[in-house]
């Protein structure tokens, strides 16, 4: 997390009526003073090294000449002008800097002493100081994508595609494991729909729009869906998208191939199904709440939650908490405040309305749940994705009118089987690959299936380096496993570099003995990079890994 230098600096230059104003307000002390102070006492709030300056007037009320020094007694505090001469009648403003700068994060008590020839008051005079050093510490997971409302529009003909908070939240999630994690129980499970490039950085992206659409459907969103769902049957027919039907429309959607009950459509060849669960946690409890919340952000899971209603105000505050060093972008967290109350948001936001209702009754605004911060004095922000286009990306909430959190667990088990991915990551040298490369159809086939991997030059049709598992020579660098999905690491350092080329290209096969070359049917295998692709610097060489073919 890098801190963010702020100087705000209050009062330097003032205008006459302002000048008024304040000596209005800062009365004399006692009878017949010759010094006055306002404020008499200072309480400063700053964070990630900010520096603040704050304005403190000095007049002279009395009939004799004034001199005053201002002495502090601590080093994160300083006055200019720090000393002076005042006429009769006459005023100043003594700028109080106050700076964080290589203190401790917590509260903070010192004295500006003034000294002075007023008899009237002590000499020196103390004003107070109070200064709180919060930092505010962020735990994010990068990466996931921030779809807006409205969805694409184009499914059901003829909808109302207003309200769609909920399907779009899921819809970030599922494009999360399928595109950007690449999650073996979430390979197409986004259909061959528009590929959205930059994956996780670019908002407005026609696959997860569309899927946001046929999510809305099997979630029953305002109604205009999937009729075995709570809306307009357990409970009256509303805007929106009861909690209740949440989960129920999530899984069904993920497990979705070919056709489906009442589903005027089909999936088509490319859309995989897979058995997620999706877990509500309701409960009138906020604490428990947030440490459901916490811990799924913790275990590298985005989730879904719902507040009751949805009215973010700008605090004025951001901070950077990844760089680009691992990213394609840096990633910042704007924080914001609760608004007023209310059921209803509308333009420039997107149309909803909320019931106020918790539990399975409740619509409230569903954001995808991407991260958290915390501060040193008990503070505590969700950090979210909201699907409105007139926030940023990463908006931290502080953690009230809370209504509801879905864990969404992709499985690594497919309904039916899974297809050689076409997706292509890239590693640098010196990393550990894991891959997983699993055959859903047949046990025996699975437990006697090869993989053999190919190192090219590129442009090269002959391997530099090959690794094989099971029959002659197994490479001790891949490791399998023993479950039906089987997992390998490629030590990357293992193949050699050879001078000008900077990389090679990697290609998989995987077949069953005899047949060393003939990879199996391709229909009945999954391809995947596992390992999180945030943790891999994508500067200088690297490797391009793709299925055999591709």
């Amino acid at each position: 997390m890098t801190a963010q230098k702020n100087l705000t600096t209050s009062g330097q230059i003032l205008g006459a009526g302002l000048l008024v104003a304040l000596l209005a307000l800062c009365s004399p002390v006692g009878a017949q003073p010759l010094l006055r102070v306002c404020p008499t006492q200072f309480d400063v709030t700053v964070s990630e090294e900010d520096t603040v300056a704050e304005m403190m007037l000095v007049a002279n009320d009395g009939y004799d000449v004034l001199t005053f020094d201002i002495t502090p007694d601590v080093t994160w505090a300083w006055d200019e002008p720090s000393s002076g001469t005042l006429y009769p009648g006459d005023s100043t403003f003594v700028t109080v800097y106050f700076s964080s700068v290589g203190l401790t994060p917590g509260e903070h008590w010192g004295f500006n002493f003034i000294d002075h020839n007023d008899p009237f008051h002590p000499h020196p005079w103390p004003i107070p100081k109070h200064f709180v050093f919060v930092v505010r510490t962020i735990t994010m997971i990068t990466g996931v994508p921030d779809e807006n409302q409205p969805p694409a529009g184009l499914f059901p003909q003829g909808g109302v595609f207003t309200n769609f908070c909920a399907p779009t939240a899921a819809a970030n999630i599922v494009s999360f494991w399928d595109e950007y994690r690449v999650n073996p129980g979430a390979i197409k499970v986004l259909n061959c729909w528009q590929p959205c490039y930059a994956i996780g950085r670019i908002n407005d992206c026609a696959k997860r729009k569309e899927a946001a659409d046929y999510i809305g459907w099997f979630m029953d969103t305002n109604n205009q869906g999937d009729p075995v769902r709570m809306n307009g049957t357990v409970f009256p027919a509303a805007m929106g998208t009861f909690n209740g039907d949440v989960g129920p429309g999530l899984t069904n959607f993920v497990s979705w191939e070919g056709t489906y009950p009442n589903l005027p459509d089909t999936a088509g060849v490319c859309k995989q199904g897979y058995n997620w669960t999706v877990t509500p946690f309701y409960g009138p409890d906020p604490e428990q709440a947030w440490e459901f919340y916490k811990a799924e952000i913790d275990s590298g899971r985005p989730l879904l939650t719902s507040f009751l209603y949805w009215n973010p105000v700008p605090e004025g505050k951001r901070q950077k908490a990844t760089d680009a060093a691992s990213l394609w972008e840096d990633e910042w967290v704007d924080y914001y405040t609760w608004g007023n109350a209310v059921n209803a948001s509308g333009a420039p936001d997107p149309v909803e309305q909320w019931n106020w209702y918790e539990e399975e009754q409740g619509i409230g605004h569903m954001v995808t749940g991407v991260g958290y911060a915390t501060d040193n004095l008990g503070n505590r922000w969700a950090i979210v994705h909201d699907n409105w286009p007139t926030t940023p990306r990463n908006i931290a909430i502080p953690w009230a009118n809370w209504a509801a959190n879905f864990r969404v667990l992709p499985d690594v088990t497919p309904n039916v089987h899974c297809v050689v991915s076409p997706m292509q990551r890239s590693v640098p040298k010196g990393a550990t690959l894991d891959f997983s490369v699993g055959y859903h159809n047949n046990t025996q086939a699975a437990q006697n299936f090869r993989i053999k991997i190919m190192a090219y030059l590129p442009g090269s049709t002959n391997p530099a380096k090959t690794y094989a598992t099971g029959g002659g020579n197994p490479d001790p660098t891949l490791q399998a496993g023993t479950s039906m999905t089987r997992y390998y690491a490629l030590d990357v350092p293992n193949i050699p570099q050879v001078q000008p080329v900077s990389g090679y290209v990697i290609k998989v096969a995987v077949y069953q003995p005899p047949q060393a070359l003939n990879p199996i049917a391709s229909d009945c295998f999954c391809f995947s990079v596992t390992q999180p692709m945030s943790s891999m610097p994508l500067n200088g060489p690297e490797w391009a890994i793709r299925p055999l073919g591709m």
